[in-house]
């Protein structure tokens, strides 16, 4: 009778001890926060993110991940500031483009917003 009061505590503490157990859930996508200022000329352009790969290939025939148009300045004003937001990339770099002359690489790191300010 001993044997089995003590077998049914030993499993009732191993049932305890494993319900406890959570597996954390690793982040695979991050966020990306770009800021910067432009000028009448890039009013309303459109703006491109590809992935460094594909920015980098001679043919450049990939469409690009993700696509957006800046803000139209107000008329009476020379320049802005930009800022603009794209969630849930996966980790890795990028080729933020904007217009047909700017350009610049940015990397990714899964669970984490990166900033960058040009």
């Amino acid at each position: 009778m001993s044997f089995l009061r003590n077998l049914t505590v030993l499993v009732f503490l191993l049932m305890a001890a494993s319900a406890c157990k959570k597996e954390e859930v690793v982040p695979q996508t991050g966020n990306l926060v770009l800021r910067f200022k432009y000028s009448s000329n890039l009013s309303g352009t459109t703006y491109s993110l590809f992935t460094e790969p594909v920015w980098t290939s001679s043919g450049r025939f990939a469409t690009p991940l993700r696509v957006g148009v800046l803000p139209a300045l107000a008329p009476n004003a020379s320049s802005g500031d930009a800022a603009v937001e794209i969630k849930d990339l996966n980790a890795g770099n990028y080729v933020f483009v904007v217009g047909n002359n700017n350009s610049w690489s940015v990397q990714v790191t899964a669970g984490k917003t990166t900033e960058v300010n040009k």
